[in-house]
This record gives structure tokens, sequence and C-alpha cells, in this order.
């Protein structure tokens, strides 16, 4: 058994191997149990003689690309899900390129601590920003203007890894788990597990790859898909049948679309061209449960029986919850459109300007436009594994909190500034459509006379208010609040330290504490107030008609999810990767403030 993540310290599990065509990387290291020892000294060659590489992804669609499977299997991993520390990838977690004894710099992974959480230098996006590791800021040139670097972002990552494996003359074959696949989301709450009975198993992971996409991304029939592609000028006939919303009498109806994520999926030519493998394949199958055998014409998937040709499709319709703009972008953009037309802003036209680089009218995968920042997820992920007080928890994941929620409540409406259209766009429009899927009508609150439910949808201004205000309050607001959210972690640090942990139990917040509630309730009976305030823009400080204790609206974008504590003599307001703790061990939740 080998931990491909690790590489000794001495280095003498890891080997630097050759990328013949690398983009990202000219060579990569990697553990010799997968590529084998070096060719020129006997011993270790015995010692590590190579592998079969049998890689056995589960078919999922995923958070920034199209899907997970054979590629990104052996490819990257962005984070380490369950498994503690441990990364999904041939890319190892744990490579000490430091020079210095003692210190650590990773070769792939992040933060350079003991314990890193992620593969985070491996780039992810076309256009990676320069970022001040210390103080967590992007760098500026001379001129005050952000520094980019383009890349092959997340394609030339896997690329160069797999090409690497196959220039050393391993084997591969993939075998894909497709019996249950993941919807929504890789991973986490929004995964949801779909039955579909399938193991596809080759030698080409491109093939596979595709295969998988098209099976995942196809609902409606060959024959009715080409009949569409010819009428619409489709770009495919693998088609999945989706909602499109239409202004229709000043309320946005439900309307039946087609669409496909596949072309825009750029990935699998990519990697055609950097010779993994070819998008064209033939099936060949059994059926062992329904028999007959299983085959491919012109690529779609089906099976024979006494002689027919029985396509086989999904009857679920994929995509991720994350990123509607990229999986069902014709749906998307109809939403957005359709807000536009009702609010006279120009939210689409921002979209288009911030992503689509090539101006061919269409956003693909590899167009997510300039982001900046520093996002903490390596830090935050590592904070499982290492010591930190209660106090410092809650500050941590207040900011968080914060920091996610700023760029939305910034939002204007008038949609002049692309990246917090796209984050609109993206965090919207399921939340949407599922209200379009209400079984009754109610009322919009923000646009008159415009209603949702049973087919109609809610106008974007509403959905943004409520994304907003169940980020600060808990996901079941304005039923209740919650505790894990940035006005229970403030709530329960300020009961700890000058509460006597009276309405917390000196507890740290977790989904099924009632906290919040039970001090709004004795703040009802008279009980008095508890020394914190946190800021919130304009309209997020009631609930109903009624104020929420502890909280002050602002429009100083500086003070916005920011908190005081004791009168202003204790602030929650900056965060930095230097914040977080360097020792690694691992500690219990319970300690002192």
């Amino acid at each position: 058994v080998y931990d491909l993540n690790k590489i000794d310290d001495d280095w003498s599990n890891g080997r630097d191997v050759v990328v013949p065509h690398g983009v990202v990387y000219k060579d990569i290291t990697l553990h010799k149990a997968i590529v084998g020892g070096d060719p020129a000294d006997n011993q270790d060659r015995s010692d590590y003689p190579g592998c079969v590489l049998i890689n056995v992804p589960k078919l999922k669609v995923h958070v920034i690309e199209l899907l997970t499977n054979a590629i990104k299997n052996l490819g990257i991993g962005l984070y380490p899900m369950e498994a503690k520390n441990l990364g999904i990838g041939l890319y190892p977690m744990e490579a000490n390129v430091s020079s210095e004894p003692g210190k650590v710099k990773w070769k792939y992974a992040t933060p350079d601590k003991p314990t890193p959480a992620m593969k985070s230098k491996l780039p992810h996006m076309i256009w990676r920003a320069k970022i001040d590791k210390e103080k967590g800021i992007p760098k500026l040139d001379e001129n005050g203007e952000q520094i980019w670097e383009k890349t092959d972002g997340m394609p030339g990552t896997m690329a160069d890894v797999i090409e690497a494996v196959q220039y050393q003359d391993i084997f591969m074959l993939h075998v894909i788990d497709a019996i249950e696949t993941s919807n929504g989301s890789q991973a986490g709450p929004p995964a949801n597990e779909l039955p579909e009975g399938y193991v596809f198993a080759g030698t080409d992971p491109v093939a596979l790859d595709i295969l998988s996409a098209r099976y995942l991304f196809t609902n409606v029939p060959m024959a009715e898909a080409r009949k569409i592609q010819k009428e619409e000028n489709l770009p495919t006939d693998f088609l999945q049948k989706v909602p499109i919303p239409c202004l229709e009498d000043n309320n946005i109806v439900t309307k039946e679309g087609y669409d496909s994520p596949i072309p825009r999926y750029t990935a699998f030519k990519y990697c055609q061209e950097r010779g993994l493998g070819r998008e064209e394949y033939y099936v060949v199958g059994e059926d062992k449960w329904q028999g007959g055998s299983l085959v491919s014409v012109e690529q779609h998937l089906g099976r024979v029986d006494e002689g027919v040709f029985n396509e086989l499709l999904t009857s679920q319709l994929y995509f991720a919850v994350s990123k509607p703009l990229y999986d069902l972008q014709k749906t998307t953009l109809a939403y957005i459109e359709a807000n536009d037309k009702l609010n006279g802003s120009e939210i689409k036209q921002g979209l288009f300007d911030f992503c689509d680089e090539n101006g061919d009218g269409v956003i693909d995968f590899t167009e997510k436009g300039k982001i900046a920042g520093y996002d903490f997820l390596s830090e935050i992920i590592r904070t499982q594994a290492v010591d930190l007080s209660i106090a410092e928890r809650l500050r941590i994941r207040f900011l968080m909190g914060g920091r996610q929620l700023k760029p939305l409540s910034v939002a204007g409406d008038s949609g002049q500034n692309g990246f917090e259209g796209m984050l609109l766009a993206n965090s919207s429009v399921t939340a949407a459509m599922g209200m379009s899927r209400a079984p009754v009508e109610n009322m919009d609150p923000f646009v008159p006379g415009l209603a949702w439910g049973k087919g109609k949808w809610p106008s974007l201004k509403f959905v943004r208010h409520m994304i907003i205000s169940k980020g600060i309050y808990g996901v079941e607001f304005p039923a209740r609040f919650g505790a894990m959210c940035p006005y229970g972690y403030a709530l329960c640090y300020a009961d700890l330290k000058w509460g006597e942990g009276k309405y917390t139990g000196g507890e740290i917040p977790n989904i099924e504490n009632d906290n919040v509630e039970k001090y709004r309730q004795a703040l009802a009976e008279g009980a008095a107030p508890l020394p914190f305030v946190i800021y919130v823009p304009g309209g997020f400080g009631k609930s109903g008609e009624s104020a929420i204790p502890n909280i002050e609206e602002t429009e100083n974008p500086n003070l916005l999810f920011t908190a005081a504590f004791d009168n202003g003599l204790e602030v929650w307001r900056d965060l930095k990767p230097s914040d977080f703790p360097y020792d690694d061990y691992k500690s219990g939740l319970k300690g002192r403030v």
C-alpha cells in the first residue's frame, strides 16, 4: 500500500518525469509506485517496477469542470472531500521543495505549513492572479493594476500529468462507476445520488469522458434532437430539454427549450490535441439486467434487442447548482434577459463583457474572467487538522461567510460590473428555477404585479435578497434563525465571552443548535442584549417588519459584514493567511475564548 500523495523528505520514493509537450509543467514529480524507479538504477527499478494503473472514478457533475470522470480523477483534485489530507489525482500533496531544514514549501499544495489542505498551486483557471500570500490580497504593478498570468487552466494541468505517465509507458485502464451518478455537485449537501446503472470501461480516457458526458447531458431522443438541431442551427444532436424563462405580461413564465453544455466544454478537444485519446468512439457491451447487446450508433449509446436499436437516455436534467451560467447557459441567459427587460438593467451585456473573451457570443468553460482575490479555501480546510481556540474558529467562520456575501451585496442593479453579474447569475438561477416549481403562486415583493410559482419565476432582485438574507441568518430564514451563519457565530462568541454560555451551553455552533432562537426568545421576555453589533447592507436588518437584534444597516463598504463587540473595543474585520496557525495537531472543539 502506497500513499501516492506523500513524497518522502529524502525524495527516495519520488521521481521527476518529463512532460513531452508540457504546457503548465515541463516535468512533474510523481510517486515511483506509479511511474517506476530510475531506469538507470537497477535496484531502484527492482524496488519500483512501475504499475498497471487502474483508474476507477465515479461519474459526477463538477463545480468547475463539466464533469469529473476519468481525466480529472487522474489529473487534479480541488479539495480532499471526506479524506483528510488526501487529494484526488496523481500530483502528490506533500512534495517539499524547501531548501531550509525544518521548513516546508510544497510543490503543488497549500498552505506551506506541515499539514497542507489542497493542491491549489496547480492552475485551476485560465487567468491566475498574483497574490501577496502574507496579506491575502492581489499584487499590483507599478501602475496600480492587478498582475495576471494566463495559463492553460485545469485542462492543461490535467493533460500534463496524464501525458507524463503515458510517456513512462504505463498501461492504464479506466473503469467508470456510473451505477449511481452525482447531480448538483460532486460532493457535499448539493450532491444528489441518482441511479443510472452503468459501468463503462476502456483504455482511452478522452473517449470515456465524452461518452459519459453525452450520457449525462442528453435527455432528448436522437431523431427528435436532429430535427431540433437543424431547425435551431445547434452545434450538436446531444441535447437536453431545459426550462426557458420568458417575460410575458409582466411575469416570467416557463417555456420549453433545448441546450447542451458539451460544445462549450473545450477540454475534450484540448486533450485529444495533446495526444491523450480521441473524441470518436464506439461501444461494445452487454446489458446484464434486461438482456441484449450495448452498442453505439453514431456515438449515441443504445441497446440492440432482437435486431432493433433502442437509444439509452437518462430521464434527469444534470447540472451543477453552482454554475448554471455554464451548464444551463440558455436558461440562465434567458432569465437574466427577462430581468434586464423588467428593470432596464444590462446584466447580460456585463456578463459577456466580462467573460466572452473571444467575442463569439458563447461563454465556454474556459471563459470565467479574471477573478481576483484570495479565497482562503486551503486554510479553511486545514483548520480541521490544527489547534484553534473557539474564538478563532468563530472569527474565521464569521469573516469567511461575509467574504462570500460581500460581492453579491454590492452588486448593483445596472449590471455594469461583470464579475458581480457572473456571481449573481450563478447563485440565483438554481434558486429561481426551484421557486418557479412551487405548487402555489406568490407575489414578488420587489416587482409589483409579478407572481412566482406554478411555472412563474421570481425577480432577480427577490432571489438576490433571499440569498444574502439566508447567508447572514441561516438557510431556514425567515422561518427560523440558524446557528451556523455569521449572525450565529458572532452571537456564540459574545455569549461565551460575556454571557457565561447562557444560550450556547459553551459549545461551538452546529447545524442542530438552537442558540439564536433561544436568544431571540429571551430578548422578547426582557433579557439584556449581548454586547455585539453586525453591520449588514441596507434592507437586511429586519425580519418582516421587526428589527433584528444586534444588527446595524450601513452603506459603508468597509463596514459591511464586520462585527464589533463590547462597544467597539473588539472588532472582527480583516482576515489574513497568517492568522491561521502553523503548529499542526488535532484538538477538540472545546476550549477557552
